[in-house]
């Protein structure tokens, strides 16, 4: 049990720390425009500290950008949603959470975006495949879901080839975007969408890279991508 006194938890902190539910992990900025406090984020900061120590959520900062980052503890899941409440922010996708749920927030801002819907569950120990997020897309009266994942790190090649084929398949989607942070990586992925899915892979899978990744704004317009067996602009996929 927490040791934070619960008699001041009142149903407007709740609800500052709302947003943790869907996109389980935020950097502090960002939940205080998600969230329902109207101060100053200078006291903002200071109730988040006062959450912390008193167990009812955790925080990390980001190597890259110096950004902190908050999620709730087991506790915390317990007060806010316990209908489900699963810790599934753990030390080994800690990073990567953070930078999914960050990227999955500026995909919203895509006009063919309508909703996203993160999926942080993918610790060492279960070694599942899936995707990081869902697009949920809408393009005229077609709606549609796109898998999205985040590479952070170089993985055996069949390991690579197995996760490819086995969201290709998954029925509930219609396409793949990969996004890297390191351009040796992105250019490993096309060799194995050319050399082992030929056109229908190139067809269903976008891969896109780019620096902004991991700096403080992201910005997709800079880098470069990959689709249907040619060079491809993020925006000319997604407008």
């Amino acid at each position: 049990m927490s040791s934070l006194d619960f008699n001041y938890i009142n149903s407007l902190y709740l609800e500052i720390l709302s947003p943790l539910v869907k996109w389980k992990i935020l950097d502090l900025k960002t939940l205080h425009e998600e969230g329902s406090y109207t101060h100053h984020i200078k006291s903002f900061r200071k109730l988040i500290a006062r959450f912390e120590k008193g167990g009812i959520i955790k925080s990390f900062r980001d190597p890259w950008t110096g950004k902190k980052f908050v999620y709730l503890t087991r506790d915390g899941e317990d007060m806010i949603s316990p209908e489900d409440s699963r810790l599934i922010i753990t030390k080994w996708n800690l990073m990567h959470a953070a930078k999914v749920s960050e990227i999955s927030k500026s995909l919203l801002n895509l006009e063919m975006v309508r909703d996203v819907i993160v999926n942080h569950d993918l610790d060492e120990d279960k070694k599942e495949l899936g995707e990081d997020a869902t697009l949920v897309c809408q393009k005229e009266d077609f709606t549609f879901n796109i898998a999205f994942r985040f590479v952070i790190t170089r993985s055996k090649k069949q390991d690579v080839i197995d996760e490819i084929r086995h969201l290709l398949y998954k029925k509930k989607f219609e396409f793949i975007v990969y996004l890297f942070c390191m351009p040796n990586i992105y250019e490993a992925y096309k060799e194995i969408i050319l050399e082992k899915f030929g056109a229908r892979g190139s067809s269903k899978v976008l891969l896109f890279y780019s620096q902004t990744i991991i700096s403080r704004e992201i910005d997709l317009n800079i880098g470069e991508g990959f689709f249907n067996n040619a060079p491809k602009n993020f925006y000319d996929v997604f407008y």
